[in-house]
C-alpha cells in the first residue's frame, strides 16, 4: 500500500508537466508565420506545426490546400496566416471546418476594429514578399504577440521577452545593412524579381537601371552588377527567424 501511494504522488507532481509540455496548438501554412509563432512561442510549452511538406514552396501551398482532407487534421487552438494579403491561402475557413472553436490570427491585417495592416504599395500583386520590409515584419510578429498573449495571458511574460528579442534582432539588421550599403556606396537598386519590391522600397533608394546598381535577385546570375542574393522565406528553410535574418544580411556581403 506505501509503495501504491508514493507511485500516487509521484505521477500527481508529474502531471503539471506533463500539462505545460503540450498546453496549446498552433498551425499555419506560411513559412513566415510559422517563423514567427515558434520564435515567439519558445519555452512557453506551446506546440507550433507547419502543416504542409517542409519541401513545398509558397507558390505551391495553395495546390496542397485544394487537395487536404480536413479529417486528416488535427484540431488547433490558433491558426496564424496572412489570408487578408493571401486569399490563395485561406487556412482558417479548413481549420475552422475541424474545430469551432480555433482562433484565427491574421498576422497582415489585424482583426480588430481599426487594426494595423501591413504596408503594401498601390500595384502590389498577391506573390510579392511583403514581409521583406522589415518594417511590416515587425508589424506582424507585434500582431502575433498580441493577439498569443491573449489567447495565452499566463504565458503574456514569455511572448513579449521573444518579442522584444526579435525586435532588436530586426533592428540589428536594418542597421547594418544600411550600413553596408553606405560603404559601399550604391547608389540605385534594381529588381531581378519583382516580388522583391517590398525589400527594395523599404530601403528608400532609387529603383534603376543605371548608375552603381545593386540588384536584388532570387538566384546567382553571371552579369556585371553587384548582387544580393535573397532567400524571400518561399519556404521552410532557415531554423529560426534570427537565422533568416543573419542569411539576409549574408546575401547581401557576398558581392
Amino acid at each position: 500500500m506505501k509503495s501504491f501511494w508514493s507511485l500516487l504522488a509521484l505521477l500527481t507532481l508529474l502531471m503539471p508537466l506533463s500539462l505545460h509540455a503540450s498546453q496549446g496548438r498552433v498551425v499555419s501554412i506560411a513559412p513566415v508565420a510559422h517563423l514567427i509563432a515558434t520564435e515567439l512561442l519558445q519555452e512557453t510549452g506551446i506546440d507550433t506545426e507547419f502543416l504542409p511538406p517542409a519541401r513545398l514552396p509558397v507558390n505551391r501551398i495553395p495546390g496542397w490546400l485544394r487537395r487536404v482532407d480536413a479529417g486528416d487534421l488535427e484540431s488547433a487552438d490558433v491558426v496564424i496566416t496572412i489570408e487578408s494579403v493571401w486569399p490563395s491561402l485561406p487556412l482558417y475557413p479548413l481549420m475552422r471546418s475541424v474545430s469551432i472553436q480555433v482562433v484565427p490570427i491574421d498576422l497582415a491585417t489585424e482583426l480588430a476594429p481599426g487594426g494595423a495592416r501591413v504596408l503594401m504599395h498601390p500595384d502590389a500583386v498577391e506573390s510579392e514578399y511583403f514581409w521583406l520590409d522589415l518594417n511590416n515584419l515587425t508589424q506582424m510578429i507585434n500582431v502575433a504577440s498580441k493577439d498569443l498573449s491573449r489567447v495565452w495571458p499566463e504565458e503574456s511574460g514569455t511572448i513579449e521577452r521573444n518579442r522584444f528579442d526579435l525586435q532588436r534582432a530586426i533592428q540589428r539588421t536594418q542597421i547594418r545593412i544600411d550600413g553596408y550599403l553606405l560603404e559601399r556606396d550604391i547608389e540605385t537598386l534594381s529588381l531581378a524579381d519583382e516580388r522583391l519590391m517590398p525589400l527594395a522600397q523599404s530601403l528608400g533608394m532609387p529603383i534603376s537601371e543605371t548608375g552603381h546598381n545593386l540588384r536584388l535577385t532570387l538566384a546567382a546570375a553571371d552579369d556585371q552588377h553587384p548582387e544580393w542574393l535573397i532567400d524571400p522565406l518561399h519556404r521552410i528553410g532557415a531554423d529560426s527567424l534570427k537565422d533568416w535574418l543573419t542569411a539576409l544580411e549574408t546575401g547581401l556581403q557576398v558581392n
